[in-house]
């Protein structure tokens, strides 16, 4: 008789294998079919009066599924959800890992429908979110996972405290224009400290997108941001900022003749 590690470790290497004949089989021997209610990490057997932990006969849900992510095996991803629709996303902390160290878009979407609120997943409690850990990631393999998060509805003013959000922690990641772009365009807060993080940072291209986005804040301090573009020496950031100045003159600011 196959012993019950024996058995785990079968389930999770056809997580990675992408072997879901053999999983169905593994699940059916174990009783598990379409519907099931979730396994998790352990439980406590309501018969024992020493509240003693029960030991799993079969992976938890969550180990099961970060196998899948981090393999890129869509259709195992697909294959446990549909087994276990009630599963929630919104505590496995694993899951968002594993897809910022493997992403990808198709497998985030499909984990987005499963739990359409994942796309808001807070890592940190306002400190921190999915999104912008997700910014941290080198742009050139997590951008497609970054518009998946936008387009799922993402809270892009969580993280990196106030004035911060997804555009800080964008920016800070050397993320592309288009990104940029569409973090503004889905609500992204244009502040005094976002501008100067862009100006700071040398994207003449940022730099332009935010100064002339109709969301720029109210609150924005024009007069540190004037300051910021003079600082950086840059003649292209410093003209952005000159021609964006003279545009407040009506306004009976006085900053913009810091040019």
């Amino acid at each position: 008789m196959i012993s019950d590690s024996s058995q785990k470790s079968s389930m999770l290497d056809a997580c990675s294998s992408g072997d879901i004949s053999t999983l169905q089989k593994l699940f059916t021997d174990h009783g598990i079919q379409r519907g099931s209610k979730p396994v998790y990490t352990s439980f406590v057997d309501p018969n024992d009066s020493k509240d003693a932990t029960v030991e799993l006969q079969i992976p938890p849900t969550a180990e099961l599924l970060e196998r899948a992510v981090l393999a890129k095996q869509r259709a195992v991803v697909t294959f446990l959800l549909r087994t276990y629709p009630s599963f929630s996303l919104m505590q496995e902390h694993g899951v968002v890992r594993a897809v910022l160290d493997s992403p990808d878009p198709d497998i985030l979407q499909a984990l987005c429908e499963h739990e359409p609120s994942f796309a808001c997943f807070s890592v940190d409690y306002g400190l921190r979110s999915f999104l912008t850990d997700a910014c941290a990631q080198p742009p050139d393999k997590i951008a497609p996972v970054l518009h998946v998060l936008l387009d799922n509805g993402a809270d892009v003013n969580d993280g990196w405290g106030s004035g911060g959000g997804a555009l800080y922690a964008a920016i800070l990641g050397s993320q592309p224009l288009d990104v940029i772009g569409k973090i503004v365009d889905k609500g992204g807060v244009v502040s005094t400290r976002i501008t100067s993080l862009a100006i700071g940072q040398g994207r003449v291209d940022i730099v332009e997108l935010l100064l002339n986005h109709k969301k720029i804040a109210s609150t924005a301090k024009a007069e540190e941001i004037a300051e910021e573009a003079q600082k950086s020496a840059n003649p292209e950031v410093v003209a952005i900022a000159r021609a964006w100045a003279q545009k407040g003159k009506s306004s009976n600011k006085k900053w913009w003749k810091l040019f």
